[in-house]
Parts: C-alpha cells; sequence; structure tokens
C-alpha cells in the first residue's frame, strides 16, 4: 500500500486524506466549520440580509469601521430677482384661493363665512338641497328639478371638485340655529364663458336665510371675485317673476334687458 493509505476489508469505506490544518473533522450531520471572517464582515445566518457597517454613534474619533459623514451642498435657482410675481407661469393645478375666505355679519347679528368650496363639503351640499323649497330650485335653474336628481355623487363631485381657474364657487357658511353646527346657507358661482373674458353668475339662498340680506352680500362677494379675477363683465339670467333678485343686482349695478327669444331678464355688469 501507498505511505498515505491502509488496506481495507471487503465493504470498508477508503480511509480518507488527513484534514487539512484550517479545518476539523466534524461528525456526521454537522455543518462544515467556516472559514474565519474577513476584518470588517462577519457570517449571517440563512435569509440574513448584508452586515452594514455600525451606525455613526459607534464610530469615533480617530478612525475605525463606519460610514464616515458626508456634506452635501445645493443651490436651486427658479427664477432670477429681476421676475415678478405675475410674470411667473401658472400652475397646472391651481392652489385652494384662500383670499376670498371673508366673514360676514348677518343683520341679525348671525355670523357667515364666505369661502370658495372645497371636495369635503358634498355631505353639506347634499343636506343643503334637501332644505330647499321648490319654488327657490326653480328659481335657481329655471325649470323643477327633482332632489334625487340633485343630490347624486356625480353631480355634486362636479360642484365640489372646481377647477378654480375655470370657475370660482363660493358658499355662505353658517350655524344652524336649532343644532348649532356648521351649514351651507348659500351657494354662487362664477363659470367663465369659454371663447370669452365673461362669466356667468349663478345663487341660490337656503328658504331659511331669505330676506335676510345673504344674497346681496354674497352677490357682492361674487362681483369681488370677478374684479380680483379681472373678469370683463359678469352676466346672470333671472327668471321674469323673480323680483327679488332683479332689485338686487339693479342695486349692485347690473343692467338689465329681457331676452328677446324667451321671458327670461338678462344681467349684465361690466367690471
Amino acid at each position: 500500500p501507498r505511505p498515505q493509505e491502509r488496506r481495507t476489508g471487503e465493504g470498508d469505506a477508503p480511509t480518507p486524506a488527513l484534514p487539512r490544518p484550517q479545518e476539523r473533522r466534524t461528525g456526521e450531520g454537522d455543518a462544515p466549520t467556516p472559514a474565519l471572517p474577513r476584518p470588517q464582515e462577519r457570517r449571517t445566518g440563512e435569509g440574513d440580509g448584508p452586515t452594514l457597517p455600525p451606525p455613526m454613534s459607534e464610530v469615533h474619533d480617530g478612525g475605525g469601521p463606519g460610514w464616515g459623514l458626508l456634506a452635501l451642498d445645493a443651490r436651486v435657482v427658479v427664477h432670477g430677482p429681476e421676475v415678478q410675481r405675475h410674470q411667473l407661469p401658472k400652475l397646472a393645478i391651481r392652489a385652494y384661493p384662500r383670499q376670498y375666505v371673508k366673514p360676514w355679519t348677518m343683520k341679525d347679528g348671525t355670523p357667515v363665512t364666505f369661502r370658495p368650496i372645497r371636495p369635503e363639503d358634498e355631505p353639506m351640499m347634499i343636506k343643503f338641497h334637501e332644505t330647499l323649497s321648490d319654488r327657490s330650485v326653480y328659481m335657481r335653474y329655471l325649470h323643477p328639478m327633482l332632489l334625487s336628481q340633485r343630490v347624486t355623487h356625480e353631480r355634486l363631485s362636479r360642484i365640489c371638485f372646481v377647477d378654480y381657474e375655470r370657475e370660482i364657487a363660493l358658499v355662505a357658511e353658517a350655524n344652524d340655529p336649532h343644532t348649532g353646527e356648521r351649514r351651507i346657507a348659500a351657494v354662487g358661482r362664477l363659470s367663465k364663458l369659454h371663447g370669452t373674458n365673461d362669466a356667468n353668475s349663478t345663487m341660490l339662498v337656503n328658504d331659511a336665510f331669505q330676506n335676510r340680506g345673504l344674497g346681496k352680500e354674497l352677490l357682492r362677494q361674487l362681483l369681488e371675485v370677478g374684479r380680483a379675477e379681472k373678469l370683463s363683465r359678469i352676466r346672470a339670467t333671472i327668471a321674469p317673476d323673480n323680483i327679488a333678485m332683479q332689485r338686487v343686482c339693479t342695486t349692485l349695478g347690473f343692467q338689465l334687458t329681457k331676452a328677446p327669444d324667451s321671458l327670461m331678464v338678462n344681467a349684465v355688469i361690466e367690471l
């Protein structure tokens, strides 16, 4: 036999060579002895992620393993100092126009807040429509309209999710005299007419708040919004028997004319 081997009997396993100096023999079923880990690493168990360096809190002055410290500096120039505010490009989606939020007090002392409508106003808009009389609905839409039609989600979502670049809807918010909770007392809207610098105005006041000066003040607020938006004129269509609204428009400077092809009254004001 060779010097490193011995003769074995029939059925015996061959005698293995001597283990290497860095390894030791393990028993049956034992895992192999791993090599020594590198100085910056440790062996991880099955499924463990890579070993990260120690956190900065463990890194001491004088060196040692760690991420170190990296300082960055940057300067972003949006526009030059000579560019005026009105020269800046418009945003793709206009922000909520908070400048149109205004407090006001009714003649009887009831506090009111005028503000642009918001998407979360849909539940209050449903309650608002539930309190309207058939006559108020007709004066606004110039034809009968069922409550079930007015409060559908598809319709109210279009009303509450407003593109402020194309139209501004103001709500008059006040406390309910019976429950004390906030409610919508009136809604007014300016919708820009395509291809012109004009806007159409519509308005609807809750029956409990009519004949208290709220409608007139809401229309006044809409005129202020129109001037701030640099509109040329505001138009409105009024039912011939809506005498109260015709008087309010005349007081605020609208010119009234009879529509040539219908009984409706056209109201126009130059801004």
